[in-house]
């Protein structure tokens, strides 16, 4: 069973994480592999994760046993004249817990 809540900045380095674990393997052989295998969680990529966070009018995480294992971004459209008021922007699922139910 897992829980949905919102992130927090203590949060940051798992979402990184998550968010470099999901390009690595997601999207291996579609983006060219030097690409993804450079990928790492940096302080870089931590501090914006923590600005995310920050600033995003919609963060939650998805925790199982008290671990980060997703987490989802959202807010207005970015584009105008949509039909809806929100939207995901980013939705990311550890590897180790696709198929497991989060993401549905």
């Amino acid at each position: 069973m897992f829980k949905i809540r919102p992130a927090e900045q203590k949060d940051a380095h798992d979402i990184a994480t998550i968010n470099t674990l999901g390009w690595k393997v997601g999207y291996r052989g579609l983006v060219c592999d030097s690409i993804l295998d450079e990928m790492q969680v940096s302080e870089k990529r931590i501090q914006r994760t923590k600005e995310h966070i920050a600033n995003s009018e919609i963060f939650l995480v998805a925790e199982q046993n008290e671990k980060v294992v997703g987490f989802l971004r959202g807010g207005k459209p970015k584009r105008e004249n949509l039909p809806y008021s929100y939207e995901i922007h980013v939705f990311y699922v550890h590897p180790d817990h696709w198929r497991s139910g989060i993401g549905t």
